[in-house]
């Protein structure tokens, strides 16, 4: 939590509950801790950001953003926590992502029309509203720990990955801790987001991408200061499926020259 979103909590504390010690008591939590969390020196927890909303219908976007009324209608707050409104995503947005990575157990989906909105959160430390309502973290099987999942805008990686595959990853905390020849997801400051098998050359600096796409450049070369995230491909999510028994069809009909010929 920064400095802005510090004071903002202390206000709405003065203002509408009190003490330190009587909103520790019936939100939970210790009176130290909400001093930190005043002062900016800790992120208020998603359950403590719950419970202040629950209770007394603190404005979320307020708090963060300084998006006015500081509080809102009973009503307003179960509409922005209720499940099909994804509360679970905007409060994991509000109080986790924001944050530096953590070890919370979670995976926010990025699909192709938010990526540009990403890059530059993840630029500036800052979610606008447009990103933290469109986001949805989701909780794959047999997935634990922290994930990103971004959807692929184009084929540069065929045949491994299709247009449209969702690329489940694992954070590389440096750029230079990448392993050469994997394949990862970048977020750069110049070309967005780009999945590609990547080498890093420390001494020079440098990052060097390559796509397995033939038809299409086969690298590209960035300064490691480009890089803003680096994320580690675990899996993916496709609709792009190779049918066996139409590839069997097609190579019987070219084995008999491109099958039976109507008769005249």
């Amino acid at each position: 939590m920064n400095r802005d979103e510090g004071s903002r909590l202390k206000k709405f504390r003065k203002t509408v509950v009190g003490s330190q010690e009587k909103m520790s008591d019936v939100i939970g939590g210790t009176q130290s801790s909400m001093s930190d969390a005043e002062r900016g020196k800790v992120r208020i927890s998603t359950d403590m950001l719950r419970k202040l909303m629950e209770i007394y219908r603190l404005n979320p976007f307020w708090l963060f953003f300084g998006k006015p009324p500081m509080q809102i209608s009973e009503a307003h707050i179960t509409y922005l926590l209720s499940k099909e409104e994804g509360g679970d995503s905007i409060l994991y947005l509000l109080t986790e992502a924001l944050g530096p990575l953590s070890l919370e157990s979670s995976n926010m989906v990025i699909p192709v029309e938010l990526q540009g909105a990403y890059v530059d959160a993840v630029m500036t430390k800052k979610w606008n509203l447009e990103l933290l309502h469109a986001v949805r973290v989701v909780r794959f099987p047999g997935t634990s720990g922290l994930y990103r999942t971004f959807q692929l805008p184009n084929n540069h990686m065929a045949p491994t990955f299709s247009t449209g595959d969702y690329l489940c990853c694992t954070p590389i905390k440096s750029i230079k801790e990448a392993v050469n020849g994997s394949l990862c997801v970048v977020v750069t400051k110049s070309y967005g987001v780009v999945a590609a098998r990547i080498s890093v050359d420390i001494p020079k600096k440098k990052v060097k991408l390559s796509f397995d796409n033939s038809l299409v450049s086969s690298e590209q070369i960035l300064s490691i200061k480009e890089v803003l995230e680096a994320w580690e491909v675990k899996s993916k999510v496709t609709s792009n499926f190779n049918n066996p028994l139409e590839a069997r069809i097609k190579r019987l009909e070219e084995l008999n020259g491109g099958g039976e010929k109507e008769e005249d």
